[in-house]
């Protein structure tokens, strides 16, 4: 994994296909998406 920027509270990386599951599952959760902008 390409870390883009690490600090020690804040880690942001390059998205890759072995994110894919958490990502499917925080987009399939209505809470979390309340927060997301709608088009």
């Amino acid at each position: 994994m390409a870390f883009l920027i690490d600090t020690p509270r804040l880690t942001l990386a390059e998205f890759t296909l072995d994110d894919l599951d958490f990502y499917a599952e925080m987009r399939a959760d209505p809470e979390v998406m309340r927060f997301w902008p709608r088009p």
